[in-house]
């Protein structure tokens, strides 16, 4: 797919184009490649222009995302009246309620995973309940020492939790702050009694405010490279229904220490599209750095790869996320790649020889690789 494709595709999604003249297994390609939807986007009076086998598939996809979401729902209701019985509270992020604010219909987002935010001191009871429900936890970091803990509850922001029921959706992702990097939207549940929270059709569950929200969803994004244009739209169609000028961003960004992914987020669009969504927001003030990485992640939003693998793709990732809030020269940011907990797995030491799980990585590595 080639950039000015990848573009004309952005401005479809938007709603800028009514019609586009891209093959249909590109397309689709596409819509599988970056999870968007493309039945919402086959208007009826050019629905002729393209196959019936193509706007079937394209309709089974969007049936299958109805599936999904009423999925979630029923994840949403029985995950609040649980925390209702305890009592607590969870702030939901990404996923549904943003097709339910910003989107045209709660269908048209492509649905996958859940994403919830709880206390950490609360992690073990919510995920003794997703236990219950079916879910198997894939880091058991319960079972860990007190020093694995730590430092796992320090270099990581959430796990994963796999599930076995039809009913319910299959991964969720139970988060006890925003980001893994601590240097960018460090924010947790237990603080968000200075966040302006939104309420959602359940008691107990909650949304981001649509400032929080907007620069959130630009350093998830951009943190992942932008890797599926997925995220990406979710900005415009944002700044249509809500009114963000550039002076309140900015100094949000700031407090949050995620000014850079805002600016990387708006210019890689204004890049795609020819326009800024902010309408105060001055791409000329973007600096060479901002430019080089919108170019990374052009390039890397049109790899037709659906998952990325190799050491070389996670070299480059690492790079990158690197290059933001000036990492690169911060020990603890490099430190926390010195360790995996498949090391801890694997070889277990005593808290008091903790400290060769840095030393003996490279070790530890290459007895995985070849035990495998």
């Amino acid at each position: 797919m080639k950039v000015g494709e990848s573009a004309v595709i952005l401005q479809w999604l938007m709603g800028e184009m009514e019609n586009i003249e891209i093959g249909e297994s590109d397309l689709l390609r596409f819509a599988m490649r970056h999870r968007v939807l493309l039945y919402p986007l086959l208007k009826h009076q050019y629905s002729r222009n393209y196959s019936s086998a193509f706007l079937q598939t394209c309709l089974d996809q969007y049936i299958e995302n109805i599936s999904q979401v009423e999925k979630v729902a029923l994840f949403y209701s029985r995950f609040n009246a649980f925390l209702m019985s305890h009592p607590m509270r969870a702030i939901v992020l990404k996923g549904v309620p943003l097709s339910e604010a910003y989107y045209a219909n709660k269908y048209h987002r492509h649905s996958r995973d859940v994403d919830i935010l709880v206390q950490q001191e609360d992690l073990f009871v919510v995920a003794d309940w997703l236990r219950s429900e079916g879910y198997r936890i894939e880091t058991d970091v319960f079972s860990y020492h007190q020093k694995q803990q730590d430092i796992y509850w320090r270099h990581n922001h959430h796990f994963c939790c796999y599930g076995r029921k039809n009913e319910l959706p299959l991964v969720v992702e139970l988060h006890w702050r925003l980001r893994s990097n601590d240097d960018v939207c460090d924010v947790r549940l237990n603080d968000s009694f200075n966040l302006s929270l939104l309420k959602t059709s359940y008691k107990q569950l909650f949304v981001l405010n649509h400032l929080d929200q907007f620069i959130y969803l630009c350093v998830h994004g951009t943190e992942h490279g932008w890797f599926r244009m997925k995220w990406l739209l979710d900005l415009p169609l944002m700044a249509r229904k809500v009114t963000f000028d550039w002076r309140s961003i900015q100094y949000r960004a700031k407090e949050l220490n995620a000014l850079e992914h805002v600016k990387v987020s708006l210019y890689l669009i204004y890049r795609l599209t020819g326009k800024s969504i902010i309408h105060d927001f001055d791409v000329r003030h973007c600096n060479i750095s901002t430019i080089i990485k919108s170019t990374f992640i052009i390039h890397r939003m049109n790899a037709t790869v659906f998952v990325e693998t190799g050491y070389g793709s996670a070299i480059k990732q690492l790079l990158f996320i690197s290059s933001f809030n000036n990492r690169v020269v911060r020990l603890s940011f490099w430190k926390k790649w010195g360790m995996s907990t498949a090391d801890w797995k694997m070889f277990p030491l005593p808290a008091s020889l903790f400290f060769l799980y840095y030393w003996m990585r490279p070790f530890f590595w290459v007895c995985r690789k070849a035990i495998r």
